[in-house]
Formats: structure tokens, C-alpha cells, sequence
């Protein structure tokens, strides 16, 4: 870049309006020393920043305030709008947008005090707002209810009392609090959706459960599967799994068991050593298909 020299930077000050008071330039970025020759204020700034049209700060706050009178209602066209709007301006001076002045209701003669942003919005002053009826009031309560597609039979004694009401879409009839209708937002067996019973499953239960050796031997009617014992009781009979990994099991008598556990252990039993042991102890009692086929209780 071509430096420029001091006699260019004064000439270019000149013909913006400032006036350079330093004796030496350095560069665009160094504040140099300049003097508004329209505000007569001196200030610091940068050849860049006067170059493209910033100014001092003299000049900046000129145009701050120039935008601000430029967007300042008059008080006379304050006064108009409001006319038009049914409402009239007391106040002698008018300040801002946002400042709350006194105005005139002409349609309800009262006087309130009100920003000039809310009547330019129509939202107007207090008395021309819609009275809005108190949550607890019989009022509101009746007309809740009749929004609801309800209809009050009797009279009504409080929110909490029981009084006849009607259903128009159904056409039933209930003695019931209000209450339950306006807020808890209760609904009649007419007006309630027809919903599916749930089925009621059992949780599954593991073999070494109480709940679980009870369904084994009821199902089994308390008989031995191996010895056919019949007429066994809880002291007398013992659940046992037929697979390990399985929860399905049989009953077996407490002599069947102590004889399979004395043969092959009383800890690690296996599948295959259960088999084993039914096809060299079981009697013909229905053969050996009936004995290797697998178990599928209703329980």
C-alpha cells in the first residue's frame, strides 16, 4: 500500500469536516487527535473510521438524536389517533411510546391511565375490557357445565353438593356433585369408551417356589409318575423339573426320590440320568413312550 502523507490526511479531514491536530501520521489504525469543526469537540479516532464516514462521536450522538426526534410522536398526532380510537388525551405534554398518560373513556366517561402503545394496539383502557367471570362463581360453573353437554336438574347448593344431572347426549341421569363434572373432569358410564377387559396373566414361576411345587402336584392329582403311588400329600410327595432349563416338572413319591438321589448323587443331576433312571424302575404303565414323552401341564 502507498503511504500517504500528512499535507494529503489534513486536506482529506478538510473536505469531511474535521481537522487533523497531530503533528506526525503513523497509519489508518493509529488514533490520531481530530477536531469536529461542526460541534467544535475534539476526540481520538482513526484516518479509517473518518475515511468511511463513522465520525467522531460528537457527529454519531447528532445522529442518534435525529433518529430519535424523527420517530417521537406529536402530542397532535397522539391526540388524533386517540380521538379516532374513542378514548381522549388529558395530559398537556406527551413523553414516549411506553410512559403512561391519563385518557378519557368517551364511551364510559371514566379516566384511567394507559401507554399510548396500548391504545395504538386496541387494547384500550380498563373499563372497556371484557368482564371475566370469577372460576368459583354459580355463573361460570352453569355455563361450564352446559359446555360440557350438561344440564343442572335441581338447584344449585355449592360446587361439592349432589344435585340430578342430566346428560343431553345420552339422555341419562345421575345424582353426582358438579365438581366432578366441571373439574375433575369425571365422565358418565354413558359417556365413557367402551374398553377391552385385560386377561390377567400368571407370572411364571421358577422351580424352587412353593407356588410352583403346588401347581406340579395338582396337576399330577398327587400321584407318582414312576411308581404310581397314589394319594400322596405335601410331606409325602416332591416336585421335581423335568428338564433343568425347563420349569416343567413332575410328582414323585419321597421313596422315588431318595432312590434316584442314592444312585446318581444328591447334587448334578441330569436329564439323561432321569431317563434312565424311569426306564429301569418304571413299571408297565403305559410303556415307554409315555415315559420319554414331554410334559406339558396346564397350569
Amino acid at each position: 500500500m502507498v503511504r500517504l502523507k500528512l499535507s494529503n490526511i489534513q486536506e482529506n479531514c478538510l473536505s469531511l469536516g474535521f481537522e487533523f491536530l497531530d503533528e506526525k501520521y503513523r497509519n489508518n489504525s493509529f488514533k490520531h487527535t481530530f477536531k469536529c469543526l461542526k460541534h467544535d469537540q475534539v476526540f481520538k479516532s482513526c484516518f479509517k473510521s473518518i475515511h468511511k464516514g463513522v465520525g467522531l462521536r460528537c457527529c454519531r450522538l447528532d445522529r442518534v438524536k435525529q433518529w430519535l426526534d424523527f420517530r417521537k410522536h406529536t402530542i397532535s398526532e397522539v391526540e388524533d389517533f386517540c380521538l379516532k380510537a374513542g378514548f381522549r388525551l388529558i395530559d398537556k405534554k406527551y413523553l414516549h411510546v411506553n410512559y403512561r398518560h391519563f385518557f378519557r373513556c368517551l364511551q364510559h366517561n371514566r379516566v384511567h391511565r394507559a401507554s399510548y402503545k396500548q391504545i395504538k394496539r386496541g387494547i384500550g383502557l380498563e373499563c372497556c375490557h371484557k368482564k371475566i367471570t370469577h372460576s368459583g362463581s354459580e355463573e361460570y360453573t352453569l355455563g361450564k357445565l352446559e359446555s360440557l353437554g350438561f344440564k343442572l336438574l335441581g338447584e344449585f347448593e355449592g360446587i361439592n353438593s349432589k344435585t340430578l344431572i342430566k346428560c343431553k347426549k345420552h339422555g341419562k341421569t345421575l345424582l353426582v356433585t358438579v365438581r366432578s363434572i366441571v373439574r375433575d373432569h369425571r365422565k358418565f358410564s354413558c359417556c365413557r369408551a367402551a374398553t377391552k377387559p385385560l386377561k390377567k396373566s400368571r407370572p411364571k414361576l421358577s422351580p424352587k417356589s412353593s407356588l410352583w411345587e403346588n401347581d406340579i402336584k395338582m396337576a399330577s392329582d398327587f400321584k407318582c409318575f414312576v411308581c404310581k403311588a397314589k394319594d400322596l400329600t405335601d410331606k409325602s410327595s416332591v416336585a421335581v423339573p423335568v428338564e433343568l432349563d425347563n420349569k416343567d416338572g413332575i410328582c414323585l413319591c419321597s421313596g422315588c426320590n431318595v432312590l434316584f438321589h442314592k444312585t446318581y448323587g444328591f447334587s448334578g443331576a441330569t436329564q439323561e440320568q432321569f431317563e434312565e433312571f424311569v426306564a429301569s424302575h418304571k413299571k408297565d404303565y403305559g410303556g415307554r413312550k409315555a415315559v420319554f414323552k414331554k410334559l406339558n401341564w396346564n397350569r
